[in-house]
């Protein structure tokens, strides 16, 4: 999963939970043997609907920390979209953006890029 400096996105975040979720899944049907396999499916299908439930934010309470973020960092950038990212007046916008979002590391780096 490739990291840009805002982080990873919300989907790559889902991807490699729903992979992650899928491997632990095929593991455990094949260490525990035939006749149970289908059950594990069961739950393992049921387990990514969870997954995909709480991903689209249906239960905003149970999203996680990283996935807020995530969020949260794709909004901002979202408004600054079309605008020249090389122009320190924008740089200096989008770090004041992230910094009252509460992403002091990344406004850091922008108010760095940015320059004096």
């Amino acid at each position: 999963m490739a990291q840009s400096l805002f982080g990873y996105s919300p989907e790559q975040i889902l991807q490699a939970r729903q992979a992650a979720m899928q491997e632990r899944a095929a593991a455990e049907a094949s260490r525990v043997g035939g006749g149970w396999a289908p059950l594990f499916e069961q739950a393992r299908g049921l387990s990514m609907m969870g997954t995909d439930v709480l991903g689209r934010g249906l239960f905003p309470r149970a999203q996680d920390p990283m996935l807020q973020r995530a969020t949260t960092t794709q909004g901002i950038i979202q408004q600054f979209q079309g605008q020249d990212f090389n122009d320190p007046a924008v740089l200096t916008r989008m770090a004041q953006a992230f910094s009252q979002a509460g992403i002091p590391d990344v406004a850091m780096q922008l108010g760095e890029r940015a320059g004096p």
